[in-house]
């Protein structure tokens, strides 16, 4: 009997860093050849604060369409957005324009002898966080704000 399964368009991004050390540990006491590559050397890792909100992607065409969309719903809309999202964004287009324009330049400041293809979006990722959001954390006694890393699709 299969169970329903509920599409995700991101998965969780889970974290195995003790067990990966653990892992390399084991096979340097052990005398285990990794490749010739290996070093035991520390590697440095940099950790940012979760916000325990609701995952939120902006996503913008080059012809400037916007589409709003979680790790499940592809379009998020007023009438399918159980967050606030997509009407606190409903007047946010030049802003966002804005956002990807700046950040655009910045990605062609950054790798002058590659080529940005126009047909892939560009997609601001974050987290939408506020009152109603998550239950039993901080952050849900904020008003709704967001908070969002740029990225470029491939």
């Amino acid at each position: 009997m299969s169970s329903a399964h509920k599409p995700m368009l991101y998965p969780k991004i889970t974290q195995h860093v003790a067990q990966v050390v653990k892992a390399l540990k084991k096979l340097e006491r052990e005398g285990e050849a990794l490749d010739e590559y290996y070093t035991s050397n520390p590697i440095p890792l940099v950790g940012y604060v979760k916000l325990h909100g609701t995952h939120a992607d902006i996503v913008v065409y080059n012809d400037n369409r916007i589409i709003l969309q979680s790790r499940n719903v592809s379009n998020i809309t007023p009438t399918n957005d159980n967050s606030g999202f997509a009407a606190a964004m409903a007047d946010k287009t030049e802003a966002i324009l804005d956002v990807r324009d700046q950040y655009i330049e910045r990605w062609k400041a950054l790798n002058p002898s590659m080529v940005l293809e126009p047909q892939h979006p560009v997609i601001i990722a974050g987290q939408w966080i506020g009152t109603g959001i998550q239950k039993d954390v901080a952050v849900s006694r904020l008003s709704c704000r967001g908070k969002w890393a740029l990225g470029k699709t491939e």
